[in-house]
């Protein structure tokens, strides 16, 4: 469970280096509580100046969706930990999902979920940053229908191909301005 390294990073991609313009730090750190929160700003941080120092930029906070839990208000309160590493950050991975509801858009938790994105910007902004542009790294939707009391992807629906296609078309429209693009993740289940 260590966390790699910007310096690891690079040396792991080798002779493709030179073609990336960015490089992104670990995958959903663990950041449910103050101290989680305050080790990932530092860690971040030395991210970006090494990423910096390679000629890079860095693709900060690839949180998993849905994290930090909790109340909008508990939220908050853990991104003021994480403000020095947003400002100086090139691009900000996000994650965000649709978790369930047919049609997509219908989901009651999207705006906790795929929403939180824009929502955390203008929390940013009101604590006093700029965000650095959002690139979500994964984007997707992720349940879909309960079969046999089980959650199933969009792939499990008649006509999913579709609705999945539909549901990322309004993700990038309902998130236009907040975010520049996104990587779409979730193959489906």
């Amino acid at each position: 469970d260590r966390w790699y390294s910007a310096t690891e990073l690079a040396q792991a991609f080798g002779d493709a280096l030179p073609y990336l313009e960015a490089l992104a730090t670990p995958n959903e750190p663990n950041v449910e509580t103050e101290e989680q929160v305050k080790e990932c700003n530092a860690f971040d941080l030395q991210f970006i100046v090494d990423c910096h120092a390679m000629g890079k930029k860095a693709c900060i906070r690839n949180w998993g969706d849905g994290r930090p839990g909790g109340t909008w208000m508990e939220i908050g309160d853990l991104l003021w930990y994480y403000l020095e590493a947003e400002a100086a950050g090139d691009f900000d991975g996000r994650h965000g999902y649709n978790e369930g509801g047919v049609p997509p858009t219908s989901d009651p938790e999207w705006r906790y979920h795929m929403g939180r994105i824009a929502w955390e910007q203008a929390a940013f902004r009101a604590m006093g940053i700029t965000p650095p542009p959002s690139i979500p790294t994964e984007l997707g939707w992720d349940r879909a229908i309960i079969v046999n009391d089980e959650w199933r992807g969009w792939r499990a629906l008649p006509d999913g191909s579709a609705l999945f296609v539909r549901e990322m078309d309004y993700v990038f429209y309902r998130l236009q301005g907040y975010i520049e693009g996104g990587a779409i993740f979730c193959a489906g289940r």
